[in-house]
C-alpha cells in the first residue's frame, strides 16, 4: 500500500473513531519515552499518554534515543487531537494522536521507529489496525529505521532482558544498574539541546 494512500485511510479511521470517542484538544508538554508524553489538558492538569498502536524502543536500545527526537519535534510543544481507546497496565491512556492531520502513531511505524503493539490494535478501528500492521510490513521490507540492522530486539523482550540481567547482578552481590528516571530525563534533555529542540 502506498503511504499517501495510508496516510488518507489512517485519516478517514480517525475520523471515525472520532465519532465514537470524542477527541480532545491536548497541549504536549514533553516526550517522555518513543512513545508516551506528558500534555497539559484543557482543565490545567497534566496526564502522561501513551500513543495507541506502536512500541517504541527504550532509551537504552538502539533507535531509542532517534525516536524521542523524531516524537519530539514532531509534537512537543504543540496541540496535538488525542482520541483516547483504552488504558494499559500502567493507567496511562491509549491515544490515538493527530498532530497537524499525521496520525502520529502510523508516522512512527512507517520510519522504523517501533513495533506495532497487538493489544492496542485491537481495541481500534480494524481498518486503521490493519494500516499500522501494513505500515511495519512496508518499513521493514524498505529497511527503515530499526529495520535496516540485524538486531531488532521488541522492546517488551529487551524489558525482561535488562530485569533478569538486574536480578542476576543484584544475587551476584554486584548491586543493580542505576535506572533512575531522572538520569534517563537528563539525557533526553542533553540529546533535545544537542539537536536544537529546545
Amino acid at each position: 500500500m502506498q503511504i499517501k494512500k495510508m496516510l488518507a485511510v489512517a485519516g478517514a479511521c480517525c475520523a471515525c473513531l472520532a465519532a465514537q470517542a470524542a477527541p480532545m484538544k491536548v497541549k504536549v508538554v514533553s516526550v517522555m519515552e518513543g512513545d508516551v508524553i506528558n500534555v497539559l489538558m484543557p482543565s490545567e492538569d497534566r496526564l502522561v499518554l501513551r500513543v495507541a498502536g506502536i512500541d517504541a524502543p527504550e532509551l537504552t536500545q538502539e533507535f531509542g534515543q532517534k525516536a524521542v527526537l523524531t516524537l519530539a519535534k514532531m509534537v512537543e510543544g504543540k496541540e496535538v487531537m488525542a482520541t483516547a481507546i483504552t488504558q494499559d497496565e500502567s493507567r496511562r491512556y491509549v491515544t490515538i494522536l493527530n498532530s497537524n492531520g499525521r496520525d502520529v502513531g502510523l508516522f512512527m511505524l512507517l520510519n522504523g521507529l517501533a513495533w506495532t503493539l497487538e493489544e492496542d490494535l485491537e481495541a481500534m478501528p480494524e481498518e486503521l489496525a490493519e494500516t499500522y500492521r501494513t505500515a511495519v510490513a512496508e518499513a521493514r521490507a524498505a529497511k527503515r529505521g530499526l529495520w535496516g540492522g540485524p538486531h531488532q530486539i521488541e522492546p517488551r523482550r529487551w524489558r525482561e532482558m535488562v530485569k533478569k540481567a538486574q536480578e542476576a547482578a543484584a544475587s551476584n552481590g554486584a548491586g543493580a544498574p542505576i535506572t533512575d528516571p531522572r538520569q534517563a530525563m537528563e539525557r533526553i534533555q542533553e540529546l533535545r539541546q544537542k539537536h536544537g529542540l529546545n
